[in-house]
């Protein structure tokens, strides 16, 4: 069953519905979070499908998201060591038993309050996760 605990802008559920994405929103530890399920993640990262967790903020969308929480946790195939700023600082959030790792990229002022939502956050994403791979020479 999909939960619905508060509601998402019109614009933003017409993109979420135009990926096909199930999604949800919750409360998490009061915060709210848009959940979206088997979330294509690019290649070079283990798993390739995750849930994505975006905490949606107060005064959204004159207020940005920032960051990203995966389940389950991602790594890069070619090294073996902990990705830089992924490490929990701050405890993250359990969802439904789940873990979520924490990825810690701050958009820094790119944000345009009441024009961008959740496709430019997605969009936000998938340039900081290839952005990753660059750093350790993965194309």
């Amino acid at each position: 069953m999909t939960r619905r605990a508060f509601d998402m802008p019109p614009d933003d559920i017409e993109s979420l519905e135009s990926y096909g994405w199930e999604w949800e929103t919750l409360h998490v530890n009061g915060q709210m979070i848009l959940l979206i399920h088997n979330y294509p993640i690019p290649e070079g990262y283990s798993p390739r499908l995750t849930n994505t967790a975006l905490v949606i903020p107060p005064m959204y969308p004159s207020n940005q998201i920032d960051m990203a929480h995966f389940y389950p946790h991602l790594s890069i195939d070619a090294i073996n060591r902990p990705l830089s700023a992924t490490e929990r600082v701050t405890p993250s959030f359990t969802i439904d038993g789940c873990q979520y790792q924490q990825w810690s990229r701050h958009r820094n002022g790119s944000w345009r309050g009441g024009i961008d939502g959740i496709d430019n956050h997605l969009a936000y994403v998938n340039w900081f996760l290839k952005r990753e791979l660059q750093k350790h020479n993965i194309s």
